[in-house]
C-alpha cells in the first residue's frame, strides 16, 4: 500500500466532511513543487497514482471502507 502523508491545501473536503460526507483527497505532486513555478509530475508518480486510484475505485465498488 502507498504511503500516505498529509499536507497543507485547499480543498472544499473539509467543508463537505463536516456536512457528514465521507471525502478523500489526493493527486500527484512532486515533494516540495506543488502549486509553485516549478511544479511537474514525473510518470513515475503519475504510475503511482494510478494505482491509487484503481485501488480506491476497487475498494468502493465492492463496498469496502
Amino acid at each position: 500500500m502507498p504511503r500516505r502523508v498529509v499536507k497543507p491545501h485547499a480543498t472544499d473536503a473539509g467543508w463537505l466532511a463536516q456536512a457528514g460526507t465521507t471525502c478523500v483527497v489526493c493527486g500527484a505532486s512532486e515533494p516540495g513543487e506543488a502549486h509553485t513555478d516549478t511544479e511537474s509530475v514525473s510518470v513515475g508518480v503519475l504510475d503511482r497514482l494510478e494505482a491509487i486510484y484503481a485501488e480506491t475505485i476497487r475498494r468502493v465498488a465492492a463496498g469496502e471502507e
